[in-house]
């Protein structure tokens, strides 16, 4: 509840300077980063005191276990949609304040809301279930830190500068972008207003599946997690067709 307080603050009361919604749109793309990280610990915090007592320790030799976890799932998940709603209610009460009232436009902020807020932090979730299975505690926080690391923007930067002229290089940097924190044309391009929400949506139900993927072969549920990666790879192949991000 206080961190969803802080975005709130940030999203409305921070973006009053501006004379136009998008700027609630960019002080949004500057927070989901840090909404990101936090949900990414809190989930493996959750999901890693089901078997941190030493008994567990001993007689499993895994430290996943779906059919027990999935009410800590439920709780973690309620807990997304409502940062969600918190994005959305705070971007449409700042172009409320503008002088925005176009059902439309709340149809979009809800669009984004689900897209880039609620769908971002549950491959959070799922990337911080799938490393409470490591039972190192230090290589547990250095994956978190890395999984960080490889979604954010610099990553991307750093795959794009092997061949800035390639369009394969760049197109497979934005597979890790799943927040993006450039303000301009992050989540609309400047002319029409159009999301790129086409493309997020193929790459987070990639990350999405690859980490259920994960989970399943963990929970030694070979088949499920086959059938898992095969929609994964299914939403990796949409991904890298052409999209509404490509043109930009």
């Amino acid at each position: 509840v206080y961190i969803c307080g802080v975005v709130y603050w940030f999203l409305y009361r921070e973006s009053g300077y501006d004379v136009y919604f998008q700027g609630g749109l960019d002080i949004m793309i500057q927070v989901l980063p840090y909404m990101f990280l936090v949900v990414l610990f809190i989930s493996y915090e959750v999901f890693s005191q089901l078997n941190r007592t030493d008994t567990m320790e001993l007689i499993s030799n895994r430290r996943i276990c779906l059919k027990d976890q999935k009410y800590d799932l439920f709780i973690l998940s309620i807990i997304v949609i409502f940062s969600g709603v918190v994005v959305w209610v705070s971007l449409r009460k700042h172009a409320l304040a503008l002088g925005y009232r176009e059902k439309e436009l709340d149809l979009y902020f809800a669009r984004v809301a689900i897209l880039f807020v609620i769908m971002s932090e549950m491959i959070a979730v799922m990337a911080g279930w799938c490393i409470s299975a490591i039972k190192n505690r230090i290589i547990s926080i250095c994956s978190l830190l890395a999984v960080f690391y490889v979604f954010d923007t610099s990553f991307h930067q750093i795959i794009v500068g092997i061949d800035i002229n390639s369009e394969s290089f760049f197109k497979f940097g934005t597979l890790f972008t799943i927040f993006d924190t450039q303000k301009e044309g992050a989540i609309t391009d400047n002319y029409y207003l159009m999301s790129v929400e086409n493309t997020h949506f193929f790459r987070a139900l990639f990350w999405l599946f690859l980490f259920c993927t994960i989970l399943l072969a963990i929970d030694k549920k070979i088949i499920i997690s086959l059938g898992s990666g095969v929609i994964a790879a299914v939403f990796l192949y949409l991904f890298f067709q052409p999209s509404g991000a490509s043109y930009a």
